[in-house]
């Protein structure tokens, strides 16, 4: 995997690409407008990146889908991890600790049974990351 990642005011590296908090990808999780002044990564831990903001925005078009029942592995995921949304910027621990948590999902947990289970864990065990600070 090809990460692009940012570093928080506490020194955590998180999965972004721009300097920015995109509004075309994120919005403000207490539903005040986010369009303009986008906020710097640089600004805020990652705790408050998190709480304050949802990455959930369409904007690749039609192929693009938010479905929490796509991604069951996220849901659980995001509940061990008590982040507070399913699309809250991740930090590359994180993205680390889910990869894991794939693995597991598909080897031991609700995922076992999926007709596909061995060669997604197989497949999730064998990834490698290529990580880029931006």
């Amino acid at each position: 995997l090809e990460l692009d990642t940012g570093i928080t005011k506490d020194g955590v590296a998180i999965l972004d690409h721009d300097p920015v908090v995109q509004a075309e990808k994120c919005r403000r999780a207490d539903g005040f407008p986010y369009e303009r002044d986008e906020v710097l990564v640089r600004d805020f831990t990652l705790a408050q990146l998190q709480a304050t903001f949802v990455c959930d925005k369409l904007f690749r078009g039609p192929e693009q889908q938010n479905d929490p029942a796509l991604s069951p592995v996220t849901a659980v995921f995001a509940a061990r991890a008590a982040l507070p949304s399913l699309y809250a910027m991740p930090s590359l621990d994180q993205v680390f600790a889910f990869v894991d948590e794939y693995v597991a999902y598909y080897t031991r947990g609700a995922g076992a049974g999926h007709p596909e289970a061995a060669r997604r864990a197989t497949n999730a065990g064998r990834v490698r990351f290529n990580i880029e600070t931006k």
